[in-house]
């Protein structure tokens, strides 16, 4: 495997992500480097970032961070964006807590689109992450997350099983669980099998 995780991440890191969004997404959209990296020094796992082996560019992201109830419902409400989400009311994780999940982001440098073992990794990293939280008792009660673009609402139906709900402000998709708690479970307990057949699908074809 020619890609890994990163966890010891610089802000040339993010800047890197930062032209990455750039590259698919409305700038007015993109949350930049400066104000990602806040989040990170706040809250280190907002982020899952997969790095080649051979140069050490960035290849592909995924930024999730926690929201509190009050956060989550002005979200779904159009009342706010990530872009708005700053070091001074980014969420830290405490044991024992509930928290619900914004899914902000997922990115991969174009020239590796067509790899499909980046995808993989950011997907096990996601997993990973989501599981070592719960290892400390962290409750996930929903999950949320705008589509801008077609490939985005894919994985959001396909990967995540959210739901489409209705419209943001801005006229992007708006995706989120149905039901608290049960749906936000039931994912993830099958999400090891999306990623396992998603991984035999592409590896048979070679």
């Amino acid at each position: 495997m020619n890609f890994r995780i990163d966890n010891n991440l610089t802000f040339e890191d993010f800047k890197e992500i930062e032209e990455i969004e750039k590259s698919y997404f409305d700038i007015d959209t993109v949350v930049t480097s400066s104000q990602v990296y806040k989040w990170h020094l706040v809250n280190p796992d907002t982020e899952i970032v997969v790095k080649s082996i051979v140069n050490d560019e960035v290849v592909g992201q995924i930024s999730v961070i926690p929201l509190s109830k009050e956060q989550y419902k002005n979200f779904i409400n159009g009342d706010l964006k990530d872009t708005e989400i700053n070091e001074d009311n980014i969420i830290t994780y405490i044991n024992h807590c509930e928290y619900h999940l914004l899914f902000s982001c997922i990115t991969i440098k174009k020239q590796y689109r067509e790899n499909k073992m980046i995808l993989y990794c950011l997907l096990k990293g996601l997993y990973e992450k989501i599981k070592y939280l719960e290892s400390k008792d962290i409750k996930f009660i929903n999950m949320c997350a705008e589509g801008q673009t077609t490939d985005g609402q894919n994985f959001l139906e396909k990967f995540l099983s959210l739901k489409l709900m209705g419209k943001t402000k801005d006229n992007y998709s708006l995706y989120y669980f149905e039901k608290d708690y049960n749906d936000f479970d039931n994912w993830f307990t099958a999400f090891p099998t999306y990623i396992e057949k998603y991984y035999n699908n592409f590896s048979n074809a070679y």
